[in-house]
């Protein structure tokens, strides 16, 4: 548990409200809930911003990679960067997981 410190003001004017520490927990759980859904669907753009870029989502990217040699040349035209593209793209794919599960479990919680 962490202790937080308050404005006399904020604390009186919440006291009118009932029970500061169910208050300050619901407020905070709606906060967490907002930045959480915002950072996936930041995560969630960047994700379709290279799927456009490329025009396949990255499972489809990844395994044409492996298998065409005539994609490769395809990809190269686009972005001769498209090696760094593709590991940002799968660690944003990863890191929107992370989020994903995060947010699963707050709204359960």
């Amino acid at each position: 548990m962490t202790t937080l410190t308050l404005d006399k003001q904020h604390v009186d004017i919440l006291e009118q409200f009932g029970d500061i520490q169910e208050l300050l927990q619901t407020l905070v759980h709606r906060y967490v809930l907002e930045q959480t859904q915002q950072k996936i669907e930041a995560l969630q753009n960047d994700i379709d911003l290279y799927e456009k870029k490329y025009g396949l989502s990255y499972q489809k990217f990844e395994r044409n990679v492996a298998t065409d040699e005539s994609f490769i040349q395809h990809i190269e035209t686009i972005d001769f960067l498209w090696e760094r593209d593709s590991n940002i793209w799968l660690y944003t794919i990863e890191e929107l997981k992370a989020w994903q599960t995060r947010l699963a479990n707050i709204s359960n919680a």
